[in-house]
């Protein structure tokens, strides 16, 4: 499955369209994109401001949901297209020899799936917005020539 770009507009307008799969498919790509949003912004903290990082780290916690949110992209997302991709052969298969009772178990199987696709993006979604709460709003990166200090004689 080739990568590609989402606007955060997209799943908004994925409702708008009230079509399952389109709906389906922007969860799944905001989610990832929302993941990669996080950890970019944290390797940034790890890299560039390692001492607002351990108070992200310690205090907040923020870290430790930002690596659960990428837990459940690998685990529940990018597993579970595989599992899917995998089956849709047999499903193939089933429908051409007319095996009905092995194509619903088969449907019913993707259909698990799928929900389980779409709670691990529902729970992204609450760890991003709890992350970006605790981050101060924003993902705001800066280059450390870009920060000015204030230098106090005194």
């Amino acid at each position: 499955m080739a990568r590609k770009a989402i606007s955060p507009t997209a799943y908004i307008e994925a409702w708008k369209s009230l079509n399952y799969d389109a709906i389906h498919e922007a969860a799944l790509a905001e989610a990832s994109r929302q993941v990669n949003e996080m950890v970019k912004w944290m390797n940034w903290q790890i890299k560039h401001d390692p001492d607002e990082m351990k108070e992200f780290h310690t205090k907040d916690g923020i870290f430790v949901l930002i690596k659960k949110a990428r837990s459940y992209r690998e685990t529940m997302i990018y597993n579970r297209n595989k599992y899917i991709a995998e089956i849709e052969f047999e499903r193939i298969a089933a429908a051409h020899a007319g095996d009905r009772e092995r194509l619903d178990a088969l449907n019913e199987q993707i259909a698990q799936w799928n929900d389980d696709q779409h709670g691990a993006c529902r729970r992204i979604m609450k760890i991003y917005c709890a992350v970006r709460i605790k981050a101060g709003g924003s993902f705001v990166l800066n280059d450390p020539e870009d920060i000015e200090y204030e230098y106090d004689p005194e």
